[in-house]
């Protein structure tokens, strides 16, 4: 078994980390609700089924996902889960450099 997962002591601890991880990889700065959406329009412009991309965001209807982000959304999609994993290989690494 691994380690035990490390617990934030204060928002500011996690305030910290992101703000490091952000800086790290280039990205300018975003609120981590921002990112929210951020995450989700990747997945969809990687090709995730829009179905699949509302239950992971838990929205309660697939048909708002579609409608609020349908600029995203390429006419030719398969592979659901595979094409963003991808993409988070980077992220990843970067996010285990900041937080060991």
């Amino acid at each position: 078994m691994g380690d035990a997962p490390t617990r934030w002591k204060s928002s500011n601890d996690l305030y910290r980390k992101w703000v490091t991880v952000l800086k790290r990889s280039g990205v300018r700065f975003r609120c981590p609700y921002q990112m929210r959406h951020t995450f989700c329009s990747q997945l969809l412009s990687a090709g995730e089924h829009p179905m699949w991309v509302s239950q992971q965001m838990e929205h309660s209807d697939w048909a708002f996902t579609a409608k609020t982000y349908a600029k995203f959304i390429p006419t030719d999609p398969d592979d659901n889960g595979g094409k963003m994993m991808k993409r988070w290989n980077t992220v990843q690494m970067l996010s285990n450099e900041v937080c060991t």
